[in-house]
């Protein structure tokens, strides 16, 4: 596999993967999330069902000149209830994505993590954003910038263990890890992070 650096190296490698992948947007009266997958879908790479307020979806996507010509609506107007129909349609394997539109991030955890109905795989749940950095001419991975709030040190490690495991799944064999803090001089009494990161 060729060493991944870049953004477009990743959509390179996303367009050798067969077939065009089923994606359920929650909440997809969201102009940015539309704007997406118009992208998405340019390249070759998504299907797209769009769950939510039905009339505000037809409006966001005239507004964000997106054709739903050929795609899947499926009117559920309460936040709620367009997550766990996302959800499910992921659980069952009706699709292969889950993305957030309009729908809270509080609202879609909740639909991914019920105990009965959500996408339990065991483990923690976590964030991991792949970014480019101009200076460094590479990719860096961060977690955990959305879902884990306060987490203690066992949480800490498996965000960064999640973390591994995503760059691991892009073809990074050796990972190098750097825990931030606000300062680097150890200091476990006012600053227990430091503590952590020494650890």
């Amino acid at each position: 596999m060729k060493r991944i650096r870049t953004l477009k190296d990743i959509l390179l490698l996303a367009k050798k993967d067969a077939g065009r992948k089923k994606l359920v947007l929650v909440g997809a009266d969201n102009c940015e999330g539309l704007k997406s997958l118009s992208e998405a879908m340019q390249h070759g790479l998504v299907q797209p069902v769009l769950v939510g307020d039905k009339d505000s979806i037809i409006k966001t996507a005239r507004s964000a000149k997106f054709a739903l010509r050929g795609i899947e609506v499926i009117d559920h107007p309460n936040p709620t209830e367009a997550a766990a129909v996302g959800v499910a349609m992921c659980r069952s394997g009706e699709v292969d994505i889950l993305m957030k539109g309009s729908v809270g991030t509080d609202v879609v955890l909740r639909a991914i993590l019920d105990r009965e109905r959500g996408l339990g795989r065991g483990g923690l749940l976590s964030n991991v954003t792949v970014f480019e950095s101009p200076t460094e001419k590479r990719l860096l991975f961060m977690t955990d910038p959305a879902v884990n709030i306060n987490p203690d040190l066992a949480r800490k490690v498996e965000m960064l263990r999640n973390a591994v495991l995503v760059a691991h799944q892009l073809g990074f064999e050796t990972v190098k890890a750097a825990v931030l803090t606000a300062v680097e001089k150890i200091n476990p009494k006012d600053m227990p992070a430091t503590a952590d990161a020494a650890v």
